[in-house]
């Protein structure tokens, strides 16, 4: 779902992504403002940020762009194989 967020909110870049969320934790202006976050939320943001900075070095590490896999497994579903 990460993946899914950054290509379409953020034109596929971990860097907006990252920072748009670090802005909402810090309150300053961030891209879908929707009040103050509260101290669930933050924690769902932490983790949130945990979880790309794996993917970010998963991606690195593999030479891959995941997004790409994305679209290939959708389109694996799509035409009814498995």
């Amino acid at each position: 779902m990460l993946v899914r967020l950054r290509e379409e909110l953020y034109e596929g870049s971990w860097d907006h992504f990252v920072q748009d969320l670090e802005d909402r934790l810090a309150g300053r202006p961030h891209v879908f403002e929707v009040g103050a976050a509260s101290a669930r939320l933050q924690d769902t943001i932490r983790e949130h940020l945990r979880l790309i900075r794996r993917l970010r070095e998963w991606e690195q590490r593999e030479q891959i762009d995941l997004a790409d896999r994305l679209d290939s497994d959708a389109a694996g579903l799509n035409d009814g194989s498995s």
